[in-house]
């Protein structure tokens, strides 16, 4: 099975995809360069392909194959469909660290609270929780907002 793989990530992909070996090493005046496409790419290839069969050498395109602009067509849909999949993994994985870092911050604002209390005490202790103290004196992020609620239609 093809397998991209970029840090602590390994995507790995249906065998029918095939992945170019270039893919995600172009450069961003070469990825200008990649015609765009417009949507139904995969059924326009297969409506022709089919069309190209039927017709046989009556229908004949130098350099086209049916059977090759069938395959290419199916590559365009399977690649579209995986980065859409791709894309619900990376909302997933935002949300993930959304709520692993709140859970984070708000045990480290406990410590922070505490090192504030005891730090009244014992200065020391707030120079050894330093990085505490510097994290909350630091400009906050935006807070979280609330939800609209949902309009009936």
């Amino acid at each position: 099975m093809p397998e991209i793989r970029e840090g602590s990530v390994t995507v790995v992909l249906s065998d029918s995809i095939e992945v170019p070996a270039n893919a995600g090493k172009l450069s961003p005046d070469e990825v200008r360069l990649v015609p765009k496409t417009r949507p139904g790419l995969g059924l326009a290839c297969a409506q022709a392909a089919t069309e190209m069969q039927k017709r046989g050498s009556e229908f004949a395109v130098p350099g086209v194959t049916a059977e090759e602009l069938r395959r290419r067509g199916e590559q365009a849909e399977l690649i579209d469909e995986a980065i859409e999949d791709v894309g619900i993994i990376y909302a997933t994985l935002k949300q993930a660290n959304l709520i692993i870092d709140a859970a984070a911050q708000e045990l480290l604002g406990k410590v922070n609270d505490q090192v504030n209390v005891l730090g009244k005490h014992d200065p020391s202790i707030v120079a050894r929780f330093s990085a505490v103290t510097e994290y909350f004196a630091k400009k906050s992020a935006k807070p979280a907002k609330p939800a609209k609620p949902a309009t009936e239609a």
